[in-house]
């Protein structure tokens, strides 16, 4: 498939940088749309720039300075009345804009591959959370961990969920 960004001389950039820019900017804006199309460049999509480049920055530093939350939703059996499982839903506690959906970074972490660590680091955090409620008496509580299309595209995926589980003396 092929996604294509416009820019138009003059009105969206007066130099050959500044266009390129920007019509990469309406390029990738047509990607998170579901690609295959054409989009052209609009002002907006320069403060959208601006945002996403500092967030990217800023997921950087929180990955090494382990700003990420796990939360649990509980999955119900309506019919026993029972939490069966637990999705991990990762979370940014950001420094200034505060505790930060997926929505706002997932993407910028699977566009720049820093992905593959934030997915290890939320695997080991449930797979900690697991074995301590099953030692407190939950032995047949599950976890369900949410992982990138970008992590089954790398050959040591099973590898790396293999030794998340016995770190924590989990079984499969």
């Amino acid at each position: 498939t092929a996604s294509i960004g416009l820019a138009v001389f003059p009105e969206h950039g007066a130099s050959e940088d500044e266009l390129i820019r920007n019509a990469d900017l309406a390029m990738y804006q047509v990607k998170r749309r579901g690609k295959d199309s054409v989009g052209f460049f609009v002002k907006e999509m320069s403060s959208q720039y601006s945002e996403k480049i500092n967030l990217e920055v800023e997921l950087r530093k929180a990955l090494h300075r382990a700003d990420f939350q796990v939360h649990y939703q509980p999955i119900h059996d309506v019919r026993k009345g029972t939490v069966e499982c637990l999705e991990a839903l990762v979370r940014w506690q950001h420094p200034t804009l505060g505790l930060l959906e997926p929505a706002r970074f997932i993407y910028i972490a699977e566009e720049t591959g820093m992905i593959s660590l934030l997915s290890d680091r939320v695997l080991d955090c449930a797979c900690a959370q697991l074995k301590q409620w099953r030692t407190e008496g939950f032995p047949k509580l599950r976890v369900a961990v949410n992982v990138s299309a970008r992590d089954f595209e790398r050959s040591d995926f099973g590898e790396r969920v293999v030794q998340a589980l016995a770190r924590h003396k989990l079984q499969p």
